[in-house]
């Protein structure tokens, strides 16, 4: 057993044996004895409170009191372990400012706490979130904005294994090298952060030990997007999104980093994000992604202690990444930095209904990728090569997995919806098929 009394016994598990050795070390002095205790405190590395006849020594994340008794102090228990586990900042120390860095893109994402980026299908969200993180996991500013290196997670629930070929097209892009993507880890496999206890706690249990294996803080985690991880709850329901707002917290609280949700906007995208209010009660940081003319924009709609409004133009461009085994050129998608200037807002599409919207939008995000096929010539088509065409199940699919799934015992009539919102779109005009093949006539190809 360690003598608490010797000079060893820094070393020691007691460690509330070792500050009363420290208390005891010191002569009494009418006038200066308490000074003289908290300057003898400080002196080894710990934080002092002293009040009321009560001093109370922070140690790291311990907590330990003692009672003034005469001319010393002796051990007085702190009544639970709620001061451990609620860590409370009493009296004065509540005067002294936080300076510490509060942002891991400054001005745009905090250090900790919820952030949400949401847009409407092809808004480009899960390609600028890419890009930040990355950003954040070199070190390197992201948009002369000073970043806090740390280690990012990103949670990739819609994009599976390709998901890589966007790091790969944005480390190309941003000329990143492998240093620069050691901090950077993704997530392919399904997770519910909402109603799975083991889920959550695995979540836990990875970020602490990837802080312990790569010696750097975890920075942020990346849930792309939040309706995969929704656990086939309810969005609207205030009770299944408090579940994952608790869900989150507790993550948060653990590892403290900053949660990031990719989330759908609703059906009228000037409302903001989908799902209950509490969510936007909840979040620290709300950034709104949008179609523009020219590009797109990114926009701070909500800082819970920053300024709203600070906006970003990018466009989603695409590079190759490698090639396959049958030779086909891959290419994958990366967010391409614009002055605000080169963008103007999009005005919203008029007299189509939501499902069209998605189907009009999904048709866009497929026509981007260049590995896409233009229209062969023969009849019902129009000049050769004149359209980017898309299979019309391939399109629908993507359509489909725009809509929020249905409630627990009702049929899913998402297939049914979009196939209708297509026909309708072929009958006005708006979108041509042929063989299979579905094209937008009012967007022919650059020669």
């Amino acid at each position: 057993m360690v003598d608490p009394f010797s000079n060893n016994a820094r070393e020691g598990e007691d460690r509330a044996l070792y500050w009363l050795r420290v208390i005891s070390k010191v002569p009494y002095s009418d006038g200066s004895f308490e000074a003289d205790v908290r300057a003898a405190i400080e002196t080894e590395g710990g934080e002092v409170r002293v009040s009321d006849g009560f001093l109370v020594v922070q140690d790291g994340a311990e907590r330990f009191r003692f009672k003034r008794e005469g001319a010393t102090y002796v051990p007085d228990p702190l009544p639970s372990d709620a001061y451990n586990r609620l860590k409370p900042v009493i009296g004065r120390d509540n005067l002294d400012p936080y300076l510490d860095e509060a942002w891991s893109i400054d001005d745009v994402l905090p250090l900790s706490g919820i952030a949400a980026v949401y847009g409407s299908p092809g808004s480009g969200k899960s390609v600028i979130v890419t890009d930040m993180m990355l950003h954040v996991a070199s070190g390197k500013p992201w948009r002369e904005k000073p970043v806090q290196r740390g280690i990012v997670i990103y949670a990739a629930l819609e994009g599976g294994k390709k998901f890589r070929n966007r790091i790969v097209a944005a480390a190309k892009h941003n000329e990143f090298g492998v240093d620069d993507l050691a901090l950077f880890v993704s997530l392919n496999v399904g997770i519910d952060l909402r109603s799975s206890g083991s889920d959550r706690k695995s979540m836990i249990d990875l970020a602490l030990d990837l802080t312990r294996e790569l010696g750097f803080p975890l920075r942020a985690i990346v849930i792309d997007t939040l309706n995969r991880a929704f656990g086939g709850g309810n969005e609207n329901e205030p009770g299944d999104m408090g579940q994952l707002v608790s869900s989150l917290d507790e993550i948060i609280n653990e590892t403290d980093c900053l949660v990031v949700l990719v989330h759908h906007s609703g059906k009228d995208a000037d409302r903001g994000m989908r799902g209950h209010s509490s969510l936007l009660g909840a979040v620290d940081t709300e950034l709104k992604c949008s179609k523009a003319e020219g590009g797109r924009r990114i926009e701070a709609t909500k800082q819970r202690d920053g300024e709203t409004g600070i906006e970003f133009a990018f466009d989603v461009s695409a590079i190759e990444v490698g090639t396959s085994r049958s030779g086909k050129n891959i290419s994958a998608p990366f967010a391409r930095h614009l002055e605000i200037h080169e963008v103007t807002p999009k005005k919203e599409t008029k007299g189509l209904g939501k499902n069209q919207v998605i189907v009009m939008d999904s048709l866009q995000i497929l026509a981007a990728e260049p590995s896409q096929d233009t229209n062969p010539s023969g009849p019902g088509w129009p000049e050769e090569g004149s359209f980017t065409v898309i299979d019309a199940n391939e399109l629908l699919n993507l359509a489909k997995g725009k809509l929020p799934p249905p409630e627990d015992g009702k049929d899913d009539r998402r297939r049914d919806s979009v196939v209708r919102a297509l026909k309708d779109l072929i009958a006005q005009g708006k979108l041509c098929q042929n063989q299979g093949m579905v094209w937008n006539p009012n967007r022919k190809r650059k020669k």
